[in-house]
């Protein structure tokens, strides 16, 4: 990569200027494979020049890689790949076994919860899925068994038979070995017998395997077909070479592989076999012509397999039966039976959504081949898989009009070629599949299917013998080279000027910032400008790391004065361009005034946060040529408040932030003659919130009732008729009713009042809650105001206006201790009856600085308006349902209020509305006021393994959620692993299936 620190380009008579001062180096990173989060992957892997993993994006089945050059690749497989151990802790799955504390074997990691006797009376297998257990134990006592990897040899069971029982990645297999013809005679293998216990019972299956249910009935698991095989090493007892088949060899320079426990080897005899739950055990079958036939060759195995878990890929044959395919994806015809095979696989795309697929390939691993020498097979896209491990024939029908190409392979280890061939990888990748690929991900597709068959694109061929093969599934994988095309451009100024500005330059430079959610690449920008009504002009930016700014510098000359212009611009990350921004204008003035300066002691310019948002301070304005009257200012450009001065002078006043973090200031001057100066714009960091002197919940939720829950504020404390219904603001909580009426002296109107000594009405200082009213009578109404000895400081709630009399939102202040005069601020909107029993959120702001009364009604500003009076002092309580006027108690409330908070500065719409994260701003996320309280979260982790109808509710009510369908045939409810966040998800099927909680959560006002 090269950095160009300048460049000169003449074009048109233009100059264009680009130069910025180089930026140090970052210290070098420790350079390593792998790092806890993508940010820091970029980092290092461009850093290093080498390829790191980012562990934030790894999953049990996929991987996600970040290239030296900024890009990522995913490797996603369709067999679990590694296990969480942890929060953050990843192992691959290791199939080996290791004694556990009470003397019980369990593999390292795997996806299934199973442990293996140690010897003894104790069941030989325990599985257990969602609290409830499957036991399976050997009808007398099991010897100490011998551990081989990701097996237990438990001798002699029965004379010259072993039993091997292994660990899979999702399950378990238990296989009897038997040596001898002697041996394979013994009457108890001609119906073999396991005895079967726990919540979980083995049912059987049409089609030779078996489901797991659990206590509910609920499948947690299925078997495939039980099978045995014996020992032979003759090819041709498999299948596998026929008189002038093609690369057959008939004498074996190199035997064949052989059969073990783990799997039939390519010239075994082979045959499935019937399983049957008698009386609540397992009984297996053994076929007879394979146990002890004339061409048997020992020592002869017997295989039931059990698995708990679903995987992304199936298998499909022309005969609809199950079988047991050893965790293989078979393609072809099988030499053994003549039934046609087709395998299928779900790759996870979701991590490229709305991505730029550079390269995409899917690569799988070839164990066998019934050829000495390369034959085809062909790969489709198809729809998704919708069972496994079998999916029937026509359900996914090969070939589809989705063609990925052809590759042709051999791997042949049956000894038939005179060697045992290599297993190889066998790669589909080019434009085909990367087209494809970029096709899904625009279609916002979560997983990618293809489908493997022997067929070529007209559906020929696939009968053919010598197309026969075996793949490894847990070898199976879609690799993604992938980009993040750039973000549009955003934050343009001309010459630090907002668009649509003037500028006083005739050498204005165009920035923006450079947008790309890569952090590590480096963005080139083009800049189109143009003088309005012209022809265009393209600049080359310089190059910058993604998120940061670019800019170029254009000289217009003399005669750009008065005239103005548009510009817009694009990045490119060396793979895509951005979309173009937004247009920009800005009209040159250059004979104007100079931009005016901008200074504050108390928010100085610069990276150092100070204050707070609502927090008022003193900024000056400064003039840059004496004939300037007057200044305009304001927190958006183009800034609309004026101020007149004697020409030629500075300014001083007093201004609040109206937000937290970045702030910008945007101020220009004008000339006796009325010419505007550019606008200056002073951008300064303010700090965090302050937060309220007093917040109040005023619910039972924790039990909180009337306490004070932050600052130096007393508790509230109720008088007279004060009740708690339920149910009104959440379900399951109340909050106070304010009853307004007088019924005795010893049952008077509610109030709660509370010592507030740090609200000061005098000063700026804020109040919101939110009310309901029960019902509109004639009369003003305030739910909450401040005593003093006459009259409140301020009132908050309804007041009736005009003639005849309307209710409406209001916020008034007194104008003095001692008289009734006043300033309000009033919604315009009136309360009508359909507002009555609804709740209502209000927001009563003071801006002492600049004597304003605002009201917020539901978020949105109601009223603003001005208070000339001289500020004053109430030193008297907080009080709720009620004011004071003329020494007497007035204006009481009839309703509920709740979450009453009072600041002592004014209150901004980010406390309203909280802030969204911007780290350029140095804002982060926060809640505000308004934000919603969250009553449910369901996230549905864990809910696809687990087998039941529910979620959990992870809120403080725990209402958790049911599925209502998902034991129809078929369902139309369930949990799935397709959630967009890569974890589980429900799913329904648009038409009956839904999920409800048992009781509600809020109510309907």
């Amino acid at each position: 990569m090269r950095t160009l620190a300048a460049i000169v380009l003449m074009l048109a008579g233009v100059v264009v200027l680009s130069s910025t001062p180089a930026e140090a180096e970052p210290p070098q990173p420790q350079c390593v494979d792998q790092v806890a989060t993508s940010a820091e992957a970029e980092r290092i892997a461009r850093a290093c020049a080498a390829r790191v993993e980012a562990l934030d994006e790894r999953d049990e089945y996929s991987q996600v890689y970040v290239e030296p050059d900024g890009t990522r690749t995913l490797e996603s497989a369709v067999v679990p790949q590694r296990i969480r151990t942890g929060t953050d802790s990843w192992v691959p799955v290791s199939t080996d076994l290791a004694a556990q504390p009470d003397g019980r074997l369990a593999p390292a990691a795997t996806t299934a919860d199973v442990t293996f006797s140690g010897g003894g009376t104790a069941p030989l297998v325990t599985l257990q899925v969602d609290g409830e257990d499957l036991t399976l134990s050997w009808p007398d006592t099991l010897p100490t068994p011998t551990v081989q990897a990701d097996t237990a040899v438990y001798a002699s069971v029965l004379p010259d038979v072993d039993l091997h029982v292994m660990a899979t990645a999702t399950g378990f297999k238990h296989v009897l070995e038997v040596k001898t013809a002697q041996a394979a005679a013994h009457p108890d293998l001609a119906r073999v017998r396991y005895i079967l216990g726990g919540d979980i019972a083995p049912e059987p299956l049409p089609d030779g395997g078996l489901r797991l249910a659990n206590s509910q009935g609920r499948t947690v698991g299925v078997t495939p077909t039980a099978s045995m095989w014996d020992s032979s090493v003759d090819p041709a007892n498999g299948g596998e070479v026929t008189d002038g088949g093609r690369g057959a060899v008939t004498a074996a320079a190199e035997p064949p592989e052989p059969s073990t426990a783990a799997g039939p080897g390519p010239a075994a005899a082979k045959a499935a076999i019937d399983v049957d739950v008698v009386a609540g055990d397992l009984e297996v079958l053994p076929d007879p012509a394979v146990l002890n036939g004339p061409e048997t060759t020992y020592p002869v195995f017997i295989d039931p397999a059990f698995d708990n878990k679903s995987t992304s890929w199936a298998y499909a044959n022309n005969s609809n039966n199950n079988w047991d395919v050893e965790n293989q994806a078979w393609v072809g015809r099988n030499p053994y039976d003549d039934v046609l095979y087709r395998s299928y696989f779900r790759f996870n795309i979701w991590p490229v959504r709305s991505k730029q697929i550079l390269s995409a390939e899917v690569r799988m691993r070839l164990d066998h081949s019934w050829s000495c020498s390369p034959t085809w097979v062909h790969l489709f896209r198809t729809a998704g898989i919708n069972n496994t491990p079998r999916m029937s024939w026509g359900a996914r029908p090969l070939p589809t009009s989705a063609y990925l190409g052809a590759q042709d392979a051999n791997a042949n280890e049956a000894g038939g070629c005179g060697v045992i061939q290599d297993d190889v990888n066998v790669e589909f990748g080019g434009s085909a599949v990367t087209n494809d690929v970029q096709y899904s991900v625009n279609q916002q597709w979560s997983g990618y299917t293809v489908g493997l068959c022997a067929c070529n694109p007209s559906g020929q061929y696939e009968w053919n013998q010598d197309r026969w093969k075996r793949f490894y599934v847990d070898q199976s994988w879609l690799i993604v080279n992938y980009n993040s095309r750039p973000g549009t451009p955003t934050e343009l100024t001309t010459s630090a000027v907002a668009c649509n500005g003037i500028v006083g330059t005739t050498s204005p430079t165009l920035r923006a910032r450079y947008r790309d959610s890569d952090g590590s690449d480096t963005l080139v920008g083009t800049f189109e400008w143009r003088q309005v009504g012209g022809g265009a002009t393209l600049v080359t930016g310089p190059s910058r790391p993604a998120n940061n700014f670019g800019e170029v510098t254009l000289n217009l000359g003399a005669g750009a004065e008065g005239k103005t212009y548009a510009w817009r611009v694009r990045a490119n990350d060396s793979h895509a361009d951005s979309d173009w921004s937004t247009s920009c204008q800005f009209t040159v003035n250059a004979s104007a005034p100079p931009a005016p300066g901008i200074s504050s002691t108390t928010y100085p310019s610069g990276p150092t946060a100070h204050g707070g948002p609502g927090e008022s301070g003193t900024f000056t304005f400064t003039a840059g040529a004496t004939d300037v009257t007057t200044y305009v200012y304001g927190w958006s450009n183009p800034p609309g408040t004026t101020v007149s001065v004697s020409p030629g002078a500075s300014h001083t006043l007093t201004l609040t932030p109206p937000r937290y973090g970045y702030n910008a200031l945007h101020v220009y001057s004008k000339d006796s003659a009325g010419t505007p100066s550019p606008t200056s714009v002073y951008s300064f960091l303010v700090g965090a919130p302050s937060t309220p002197i007093g917040h109040w919940p005023m619910d039972t939720i924790n039990n909180r009732g009337l306490s004070n829950i932050t600052g130096s504020s007393g508790d509230l404390v109720a008088a007279g008729d004060v009740t708690w219904p339920s149910d009104t603001r959440l379900i399951g909580e109340s909050v106070p009713f304010f009853d307004s009426v007088t019924e005795s002296p010893t049952n008077i109107y509610g109030t709660a009042t509370a010592n507030v000594p740090e609200l000061d009405t005098a000063e700026s200082f804020s109040v919101t809650a939110w009310v309901r009213a029960s019902a509109l009578t004639t009369g003003n109404r305030t739910a909450v105001s401040q005593d003093d000895s006459d009259f409140s400081g301020f009132y908050l709630g309804i007041r009736y206006l005009g003639s005849p009399p309307v209710p409406y939102w209001s916020f008034m202040m007194g104008d003095s201790p001692a008289t009734g005069s006043n300033h309000r601020a009033d919604s315009v909107v009136p309360i009508t009856a359909a507002d009555v029993g609804k709740w209502t959120h209000l927001a009563a702001v003071h801006d002492a600085e600049l004597g304003i009364m605002r009201l917020y009604v539901n978020g949105e500003l109601a009223a603003e308006t001005s208070r000339a009076a001289t500020p004053w002092t109430a030193v008297g309580s907080l009080v709720v349902g009620r004011a004071l006027w003329y020494g007497a108690p007035t204006d009481t409330w009839r309703g509920e209020v709740t979450d009453l908070r009072i600041w002592d500065r004014v209150v901004v719409p980010d406390d309203l509305y909280g802030t969204n994260e911007d780290p350029t701003a140095g804002v982060p996320f926060s809640n505000g006021v308004l934000s919603p309280p969250r009553v449910g979260f369901w996230d549905f982790s864990g809910t696809a393994d687990c087998w039941c109808d529910q979620a959990l509710d992870l809120e403080y009510w725990g209402r958790n959620i049911y599925l209502r369908g998902w034991d129809a045939a078929p369902p139309s409810s369930a949990f799935t692993t397709d959630g967009q966040d890569q974890d589980d998800a429900a799913w329904f099927d648009g038409d009956s299936g839904y999920a409800t909680t048992a009781d509600p959560y809020t109510p309907l006002t």
